[in-house]
């Protein structure tokens, strides 16, 4: 399958619903990779025949087109971010140490995670 074909295939699948996308992580055709839902093969970008099974180490990846925006730090530039999000009807997540800048209060409709940032 040529590229443009592939990635047509994934674009089309998402618009439906999740896709698993496995991709071979060593042996022949390294970086080979394949289109599952619910465990049919939709497409496929390979240079060699696989099996994209358990005999071969894979990379899988659960792809959907939900999008949720993380945001690290919940200041004033946060607080702007967040209402474009909600405008954009995207999940948000508000990460920050500073409980004052990362609570339900300030950011009522997004998950706050007060933490370190290097803990998250």
């Amino acid at each position: 399958m040529r590229p443009n074909q592939y990635y047509t295939a994934l674009r089309e699948q998402l618009k439906k619903g999740p896709v698993q996308r496995r991709t071979v992580l060593s042996g022949p055709g390294l970086g080979d990779e394949a289109l599952f839902v619910a465990d049919n093969c939709i497409a496929t970008l390979c240079t060699t025949t696989h099996t994209y099974d358990h005999e071969e180490k894979l990379l899988i990846e659960e792809l959907s087109n939900e999008v949720e925006l993380v945001i690290f730090g919940g200041g004033h530039i946060a607080l702007e971010l967040y209402h474009i999000a909600l405008r954009l009807d995207l999940d948000v997540t508000i990460v920050d140490e500073r409980e004052e800048f990362c609570n339900p209060q300030r950011f009522p409709k997004a998950r706050c995670i007060y933490s370190p940032f290097e803990q998250v």
